[in-house]
């Protein structure tokens, strides 16, 4: 979408004030936005943004992160310069152009056809765009212009930018402006000049389509967009100097997690400030206005990441000076600007680090033909797997490996589920590995915080005693040692391996994978399943797992994932069910493509990673029923950045707790284990973002019960978990919201042939919990 931004003064807003921004899926930028005004004392001026988004289910603003090593990045930087008093003023001068301005190969000047100065002393010819100086001195200018393309032509290309001085490129301060399908970003281009009277400045510029250049336009409801402005204003005389600095580099500097110094190896023009290779030292004591333009791309102009620049003082981060470019394949300026306190001596210097997902990110320079010299100036872009594995006692538990893939631009739930047995002052630890594509990009465990949602927390470990020593209870857990590939046609998913059997028939002769319970009661069953396709092979489909009883699909508890390109990802499916003894249950397998399945892997200096991890457990027996639910919802439910209840219409099994569509009544107090299992996707096959899932007790969010999981024109299970204290006659309800960039996401009922539904599926328990 797009991000307007805009002034009001004094509650009016500000003809001709606001500047354009748009948004891509998943990226981030700088918006530039200056003014020069004339303030009496008492003067009022406020920023104002409004925000349109591509997709109603969508959120777009003005965004504060924060990163490991490095300073916040704040939502907005607001510096404010007093130039002059109204005894003293200086030359200053701000030219804007009401109109488009489009381009070419052939290079062109900016011209202006309005002039909103309060200085004296620099007059313009608008006709040819060009600033004539009536007196000497060094002078502060900063362009500004809506580049993108003339209207409903989505056209795409570069705009090249820069000043010149009496007709002369000035060096090293150009900058390259990509326009990705009419996308609307500011272009900004700033540079220190020392002039002479009579000496005339102007910006000119080509672009590489005709149908790019500098747009004008006027939004509904608010204030019209010029296509540029150009602010100058003086910064000393001849006689009266300040000290200044305009330094560049003619290298390209490319960036990696590590955070380093941004090398300035050129020194265009200073006063009273030293620069040894971009370590600047000032000399006098003052409060300094300081402006970075960096230009942003990659090594082969493929490269897809962020860019992050900051600032250093004598080897401290300068606090909220953090500012953030996403580069797609495209070249565009980052700018990152601060207003600082220095003593003699002090040093500072401008750092940067990337966060890569593909190619190589930084700084680039380069020569284009028309304008001389080319300068240079957390957050999903990670592709690759994280590892999780379980060490017992200070060792790794063997066989304990699970896999998930992450793809640029995701996030997604990692559910690891375990039945072990555990001595008194028995430890063990969840260990985590990851492997990025990438060296210069980071994977992990991520926390977030949603707006008006609960926290996203990075881990979730809840831990349920099944027995004491003296009172055991019929469980088991069992798991496939061997890579089973599927087809269209359902088969029984092979468990040869018990790694615990206590009253639950595991060892049933020709039956490998069928599980008889020899006790009536309810049991909990939950199967992690480790899917993707045949070494090597790389191949893309659906997998789809469900259960049977007594050779019968179990209704609505088939899950299916989406595998692209040869991802990893653990399927997750559950159920608390009411068993006779001898029922028999066993687990299904069906593929869209023969090369996918459940995959066995044995990573480097990792335990193994086993296909099918089964864990059951029983609840209670007939004789002593606790409180339990297994509900389900046969009917898709699409969402939007406004929560909406989960409608639970489907009771599979109850025990003393209420369903009312969705809002579950305990009619009993105890410690209750709740997880949900969602089928996210879309409504067309078609759509984009995430599918956000959480609880409410008593109408209020539960604190740090929210998930996310990615959609990309795909399909997977999202589930959610907590342990929560509950007393009689509470109520308890799923929540979701989507954040979508494209189509309907939401959660996902199908109904696959000769297969159980896909359902929305909870199941809640009364357990002791450790």
């Amino acid at each position: 979408g797009e991000i307007h931004l805009w002034t009001r003064e004094n509650g009016e807003d500000n003809p001709s004030s606001n500047s354009i921004q748009a948004v891509e899926r998943r990226s981030l930028s700088v918006l530039i936005y200056d003014s020069l005004i004339k303030a009496p004392v008492g003067h009022e001026v406020t920023v104002i943004i409004a925000a349109h988004a591509s997709n109603k289910c969508s959120s777009l603003g003005l965004i504060a992160q924060e990163f490991k090593h490095e300073p916040l990045v704040p939502s907005i930087i607001r510096s404010e310069i007093q130039l002059s008093d109204i005894d003293h003023p200086v030359h200053n001068l701000i030219l804007t152009n009401s109109k488009t301005q489009l381009g070419s190969s052939n290079s062109k000047a900016i011209t202006y056809d309005q002039d909103q100065s309060f200085g004296i002393g620099i007059p313009t010819a608008r006709s040819d765009g060009s600033v004539k100086f009536n007196t000497s001195g060094t002078y502060f200018v900063i362009y500004i212009g809506q580049g993108g393309s003339t209207d409903d032509t989505r056209a795409s290309g570069e705009i090249y930018l820069g000043p010149q001085l009496n007709g002369k490129d000035i060096p090293n301060s150009n900058i390259i402006h990509s326009v990705r399908s009419g996308s609307d970003r500011g272009a900004v281009c700033q540079t220190i000049v020392k002039v002479e009277a009579n000496d005339k400045l102007r910006y000119v510029f080509s672009t590489t389509n005709e149908k790019l250049g500098f747009i004008a336009t006027a939004p509904k409801n608010e204030p019209s967009v010029v296509s540029s402005v150009l602010t100058i204003f003086e910064l000393g005389t001849k006689e009266n100097p300040v000290p200044y600095a305009q330094l560049s580099s003619s290298q390209s500097q490319w960036g990696c997690i590590t955070s380093k110094k941004v090398d300035l190896s050129n020194n265009d023009g200073s006063h009273r400030i030293k620069n040894n290779d971009g370590v600047i030292e000032f000399e006098e004591p003052g409060t300094y206005f300081m402006m970075a333009v960096g230009q942003t791309g990659s090594y082969d102009g493929k490269g897809n990441g962020d860019v992050h620049l900051w600032m250093r003082l004598n080897g401290k981060d300068v606090a909220d000076s953090n500012t953030i470019q996403t580069v797609d394949g495209d070249t565009i300026v980052l700018v990152c600007q601060a207003v600082i306190k220095m003593e003699a001596g002090d040093k500072l210097e401008l750092m940067f680090s990337a966060d890569v997902a593909k190619g190589k990110l930084g700084f680039v320079t380069s020569q284009p033909g028309i304008l001389g010299a080319q300068i240079g100036g957390p957050r999903r872009n990670g592709k690759g797997q994280i590892d999780i594995w379980i060490r017992q006692n200070g060792v790794n538990a063997p066989d304990s490996t699970g896999i998930q893939s992450v793809d640029h631009g995701s996030t997604s739930v990692f559910v690891y589920p375990s039945v072990f047995q555990a001595s008194a002052n028995y430890k063990f630890e969840a260990v985590y590995s990851g492997h990025a594509d990438e060296e210069c990009t980071r994977l992990g465990l991520i926390a977030t915080k949603p707006e008006k949602e609960p926290l996203v927390p990075s881990v979730i470990i809840t831990i349920i005693q099944l027995s004491d020593g003296n009172n055991t209870i019929p469980n088991a857990q069992l798991f496939s040692s061997k890579t089973q590939l599927g087809n269209s046609d359902p088969q029984v998913v092979i468990l040869d391996g018990v790694s615990a059997a206590v009253r639950i028939d595991t060892t049933t002769a020709n039956e490998h994978g069928t599980i008889k319970y020899t006790e009536a009661g309810v049991y909990f069953l939950i199967v992690s399943t480790e899917v993707g396709s045949a070494e090597g092979t790389h191949a893309s489909g659906e997998v789809h797992l469900w259960m049977r009883l007594n050779g019968k699909d179990m209704p609505n508890s088939n899950s299916v994932q989406t595998i692209r390109n040869g991802s990893a990802a653990i399927v997750i499916s559950q159920v608390v069910i009411k068993l006779k003894a001898n029922d028999k249950v066993q687990l299904m397998l069906s593929t869209t493509n023969k090369e996918l399945g459940v995959i066995v892997s044995k990573p480097k200096s990792e335990p193994g990673v086993v296909g099918m991890a089964l864990s059951t457990f029983q609840l209670l027996n007939e004789e002593k029923p606790i409180p339990y639910a297994q509900l389900s919802s046969s009917q898709s439910q699409w969402g939007c950045i406004t929560p909406k209840t989960v409608k639970l219409d489907s009771n599979d099994g109850l025990e003393c707790i209420k369903n009312d569509n969705g809002i579950l009544e305990f009619e009993e107090s105890g410690t209750y284990f709740v997880m949900a299992a969602a089928q996210v996707g879309s409504d067309k096959e078609d759509g984009i973002g995430d599918a956000h899932l959480w609880m409410k007790l008593n109408g209020k969010d539960i604190a740090n019960s929210n998930t996310i999981q990615t959609v990309n024109r795909d399909t997977s299970v999202l589930v959610c978990q907590t342990a929560i204290k509950i007393k009689a006659g509470d109520k308890i309800e799923m929540v979701f919201s989507t954040d979508v960039s494209e189509g309907t996401v939401g959660l996902v009922a199908t109904k696959p042939h000769k297969e159980s539904a896909v359902p929305m599926t909870s199941s809640l328990e009364r357990k002791q919990l450790s």
